[in-house]
């Protein structure tokens, strides 16, 4: 199994707390609870002098599941009354899920064991 960095999960926080921000700011506030929740997780992951790596696995679980096919945040279009800055809004929330896809991927492939 290869190492997990810490700066890999202070990094997908970071990204966790900007999507809550930018949540917030389109007037999404419950999904906007859901992703500070899962940023404190992941800063608990780091906090904790023993690494658990199902903790790991089962928050990453947890965050793909919000964007299945079946949830609201699949489809989700963030409103503001400025047109443009509603345009600008929803462009960094589309990058922001896919830097979080990223990450999450990557997370994922270091914490499975290749099998020969």
């Amino acid at each position: 199994m290869q190492k997990i960095e810490k700066w890999r999960i202070q990094e997908l926080t970071q990204v966790l707390n900007r999507l809550a921000a930018i949540l917030r700011e389109g007037k999404n506030s419950d999904w906007a609870n859901v992703f500070d929740h899962f940023a404190q997780e992941a800063h608990r992951i780091v906090q904790n002098e023993k690494f658990d790596l199902d903790i790991l696995q089962k928050l990453i679980h947890n965050m793909r599941n919000c964007f299945d096919g079946t949830s609201s945040l699949h489809s989700l279009v963030l409103t503001m009354e400025n047109t443009k800055k509603m345009e600008e809004l929803n462009q960094e929330f589309i990058q922001t899920k896919g830097l979080l896809f990223m990450l999450l991927s990557d997370l994922e492939k270091k914490g499975v064991e290749p099998i020969n």
